[in-house]
């Protein structure tokens, strides 16, 4: 990775920071739709996320990973799903001004990216069927969690 592609700072919303550490994502909503990344080797869909590194939180993993899939800069809010036990999901809320205005269309893959995500797109969850998901088994999960998000923001 170039130093200019180095991830930001891992910026978590106050008073939800959690020590625990492990695998995790973002599930980020834009209208009804939910931020997600296609898979260049399987052609399969899953919200960004990934892999911890070096003993970082979840948080971080959820924030550094979503930026590095994406480009997108957020904030790291409540944990939502411990996944299969072993993908902690987290609601993330974009933190780039242009991006909350709305964006245009789907987003550009980042070029240091472009070896593992092929695509960066808005899709309704309850659209995407099960074998389209990455992970078959987590998309039940996935979809409850979005739900949780669109019923708590229409409360709201």
């Amino acid at each position: 990775m170039f130093a200019q592609d180095k991830a930001p700072e891992c910026r978590i919303a106050a008073g939800v920071e959690s020590p625990l550490q492990g695998n995790a994502g973002c599930l980020v909503k834009f209208n009804s739709k939910m931020l997600m990344v296609r898979h260049r080797e399987t052609a399969k869909l899953s919200p960004p996320g990934g892999t911890s590194a070096n003993e970082e939180t979840a948080q971080c993993t959820a924030h550094r990973e979503t930026w590095e899939e994406t480009g997108v800069e957020l904030r790291v809010g409540t944990l939502l799903k411990n996944v299969d036990q072993q993908f902690y999901l987290f609601h993330c809320v974009a933190a780039d001004e242009d991006f909350i205005k709305g964006p245009k269309d789907d987003l550009s893959v980042p070029e240091a990216f472009e070896r593992e995500i092929s695509e960066v797109l808005f899709l309704d969850p309850t659209t995407v069927s099960n074998d389209s998901w990455r992970f078959p088994t987590q998309a039940p999960a996935v979809r409850e969690a979005f739900y949780n998000v669109l019923n708590q923001d229409r409360e709201n």
